[in-house]
């Protein structure tokens, strides 16, 4: 059986063991672990097995090493974890912390994940997040997870989130998605007459067909050259797959624009051959800056994500 010892040179004779799930037995002191959880205080007050050729008792819990071993150390005041913790770790040390009540590794997990980089896992991160109630971290996430398709299989985090929590995120998304759209909508949006003014710009031909793009209510719908509507069509899958002014805005959408417009039937060289492209890339930088503007008044419920657990330590 593996053991490991949680004690340095200024924690000397641990003098408890505990057993992990998977059968590491980890040497503490019990005074320590009984000053930060109540939950440990209790327990140690009843007597302890020994086992057979060791005169310390021993307390079987079932989480894993790597879980035990961060909580711990994070008790220790010699042994802080100085390096970053995998996220998967993270999230059964907090659950842990919760379990055991233990305040002071419930603020270690806070202070990673307010400090540490999981730039790449935001999703993730909002469980936790939600589980810690840190409401600043959760919100945090909540937008940068909009920089991402939202994914075919959700991340295993989720499993303990709570249907408040998930609700609140999707409905969050799907209002930023609506942005889009509500640029075009003249009864609800204070953009309209920017975003009108700016597709005016766009070239005026007599030889490319017209087409309309809008809300299905309300008018009016904007009509355009069809090559523009199509963009419009294009940009909008492109948002839906990364909510965030950027994702209109790229040379490589414009280029696809025209590739469309030019691989069509109907196509007819005209004007817009030459000056489209220019006139489309402005309009598309513009535009941007305006869904950004709008993506930034979506608000984020924080109020209502705090059912999942008890706020950590702030």
């Amino acid at each position: 059986m593996a053991t490991s010892n949680a004690s340095s040179q200024l924690w000397d004779d641990p003098d408890t063991i505990i057993r992990t799930s998977d059968g590491m037995s980890i040497r503490v002191h019990m005074k320590l672990l009984a000053m930060a959880s109540p939950v440990f205080n209790d327990m140690f007050g009843i007597p302890q097995p020994t086992k057979e050729g060791d005169q310390l008792p021993v307390v079987d819990l079932a989480e894993d090493s790597k879980t035990l071993e961060v909580l711990i150390d994070a008790i220790y005041p010699d042994r802080y974890p100085s390096t970053p913790v995998e996220l998967s770790t993270l999230n059964k040390v907090a659950a842990a912390a919760q379990k055991y009540v233990m305040r002071s590794v419930q603020a270690f997990v806070a202070h990673c994940l307010r400090t540490t980089s999981y730039a790449d896992s935001p999703l993730r991160v909002y469980a936790i997040a939600c589980r810690c109630g840190l409401d600043d971290v959760a919100v945090q996430c909540a937008r940068s997870s909009l920089l991402e398709p939202w994914p075919d299989t959700l991340p295993p985090e989720f499993e303990d989130l709570s249907a408040n929590s998930y609700h609140k995120l999707l409905s969050f998304r799907r209002r930023c998605e609506a942005v889009f759209d509500s640029q075009l909508d003249s009864e609800s949006c204070e953009s309209y007459e920017e975003f009108a003014y700016l597709s005016s710009r766009l070239p005026k031909c007599s030889k490319c067909p017209q087409s309309s793009y809008g809300p299905l209510t309300g008018p009016p719908a904007l009509i355009a050259p069809s090559w523009f509507v199509a963009h419009l069509h294009l940009a909008k899958q492109e948002f839906l797959q990364r909510v965030d002014g950027s994702a209109v805005m790229s040379p490589e959408l414009v280029n696809k624009t025209i590739r469309e417009l030019r691989k069509g039937e109907a196509y007819v060289r005209c004007d817009c051959d030459t000056v489209g492209p220019m006139k489309l890339l402005e309009f598309s930088h513009l535009s941007a800056r305006i869904l950004d503007r709008l993506l930034r008044k979506v608000p984020f419920e924080v109020d209502e994500i705090r059912g999942d657990s008890d706020s950590m330590i702030d």
